[in-house]
């Protein structure tokens, strides 16, 4: 926004003018913001009703999938899909009980269950 601004004041541009087009770009911002937010919200709570459905079951852990898709910042989801099979109410490495770890984040969760013994 910062640029926009300044791009502004550096042609001369009247007050309005500057003040309209840093008011466009924010709403442009938030916009992008507000939807990216309630993606991961949504994404979130799905699952959280996976675990809370595992919950019930005895034996079930959860392993972190990672998307093909997915281009994570810092490696965070692969450490996570590293760690392997955790107990339900762990956390992965990066501190995520479930995704989204970050902004994009389009890993999910699987069920894992321990091999019988016969």
């Amino acid at each position: 926004m910062t640029g926009a601004i300044q791009a502004g004041l550096d042609a001369d541009d009247a007050a309005a003018s500057v003040a309209e087009r840093a008011s466009d770009v924010f709403r442009v911002w938030k916009g992008v913001r507000t939807e990216l937010l309630g993606e991961g919200m949504a994404y979130a709570a799905y699952h959280q009703g996976l675990l809370d459905h595992w919950t019930g079951e005895s034996g079930v852990q959860k392993v972190w999938v990672m998307s093909a898709e997915d281009e994570c910042p810092g490696d965070v989801c692969t450490k996570n899909a590293d760690a392997g099979p955790l107990d339900l109410k762990a956390a992965f490495p990066s501190g995520h009980i479930l995704p989204p770890a970050h902004g994009g984040c389009l890993c999910t969760l699987a069920e894992a269950r321990p091999p019988e013994n016969h």
